[in-house]
């Protein structure tokens, strides 16, 4: 079949393994989706030596960016030199911040897409009405903050399973929708709130899910082929 809609997380601070992750994986999935704890660790050097030559994975640089316009427009700058093809920053950094790292992709002609991220998939309704100060359900809150982003610059936006149906009716078919807290067994949940299968949320109109736990929590060749074996049964 063709490669899975995946983007898996390299959620490790374990450079061997995170290699054994991406050898694995690199002509069964779409993407990695390289976040913060990595990204920490071993810095620009560390994801330029996980991906060498980059095995045709895409690479979706997640370091939620969040701060003053200048502050994360210079931050970006700073990765621009691995050309991901997704960055991610908050929504809630507003307009200015949107627009001035927009503008500094578009100025260097990468072809990296400016993700947004929206409301937290470990946030439940309870959460999301103290953080935001208002009790509109999750979804309405979503669905502003997509549009307030895609308006201002964005290219893509973060959301749980639970939106991507509304937004891929209420956003240009170009924008690109990415779905983290996705699993094939509810029974495990971890940190997440609002979740969905992967298969429903690319029917629904994602165009990536990530899929973190599933493959990375397993620490060996076999396993981690065994977990992709699991996600092509569920995609078929």
């Amino acid at each position: 079949m063709d490669k899975l809609p995946c983007l898996v997380a390299i959620d490790t601070a374990s450079f061997d393994h995170a290699k054994l992750i991406v050898n694995t994986i690199a002509n069964r999935v779409a993407g990695v989706k390289v976040g913060l704890e990595f990204f920490c660790s071993y810095g620009i050097p560390g994801v330029i030596e996980l991906l060498d030559h980059r095995y045709n994975l895409k690479l979706f640089l997640d370091l939620k960016l969040h701060d003053i316009p200048n502050t994360v427009t210079n931050a970006a700058k700073s990765v621009f030199c691995l050309n991901p093809d997704f960055l991610s920053i908050h929504i809630v950094g507003g307009a200015e911040m949107i627009n001035s790292v927009a503008k500094s992709i578009s100025n260097s002609n990468l072809k990296t897409k400016l993700i947004g991220i929206s409301v937290l998939t470990s946030m439940n309704q309870d959460d999301s009405d103290f953080i935001c100060a208002s009790k509109e359900p999750i979804s309405y809150k979503v669905s502003r903050l997509a549009k307030f982003g895609v308006s201002n610059g964005l290219n893509g936006v973060v959301c749980s399973a639970h939106e991507v149906k509304q937004l891929r009716t209420e956003l240009p078919i170009t924008t690109t929708l990415i779905v983290p807290g996705v699993r094939l067994d509810f029974s495990d949940l971890n940190d997440q709130k609002r979740v969905g299968t992967p298969k429903q949320a690319i029917i629904d109109g994602a165009s990536y899910v990530v899929i973190g736990r599933h493959v990375n929590k397993n620490r060996t060749e076999k396993d981690i082929n065994l977990s992709l074996d699991q996600l092509e049964e569920h995609f078929a």
